[in-house]
């Protein structure tokens, strides 16, 4: 979703990004309309959407890569619900296809259900990429 947000283009306006982040944030997102006054306040950001956005959202686009480099590749397809699957219970999908609440799930395994590794070593290209996915409020 985060992806078919941004492939039409980068957003040039504060109302085309807080639009863009509404397509896939599932919660309700606020603080635009201080976004909105530090961009109008300070000259100087004139160039954020020109220069700085498309960075951010290019950084932030390769997290899946990233994650996959760092940590491995997914054990079996992810199940596209994630969450709300509604055929989870059934032991085919669950053999099939891998869930969040699954061990295995990809992504960081500290913030994977129920893990908890005493230390977590993560590239600076990948915490670069974090931070930009959470200045996209990418995760809910």
């Amino acid at each position: 979703r985060v992806l078919a947000a941004y492939s039409g283009g980068i957003p040039s306006t504060p109302d085309e990004f807080e639009s863009a982040v509404r397509q896939y944030h599932e919660n309700k997102v606020g603080g635009f309309e201080s976004f909105q006054v530090l961009l109008r306040e300070y000259p100087e950001t004139s160039d954020f959407f020109s220069n700085t956005l498309p960075l951010i959202v290019s950084v932030a686009l390769q997290l899946p890569a990233l994650a996959d480099e760092e940590f491995g590749p997914p054990a079996r397809p992810l199940c596209e619900y994630a969450n709300n699957c509604y055929r989870d219970q059934n032991p085919e999908h669950q053999a099939e296809f891998l869930h969040p609440s699954d061990p295995e799930y990809p992504g960081l395994p500290i913030l994977r259900y129920g893990a908890d590794p005493p230390v977590l070593h993560l590239s600076r290209k990948l915490v670069l990429c974090l931070v930009a996915n959470m200045f996209l409020c990418t995760f809910t």
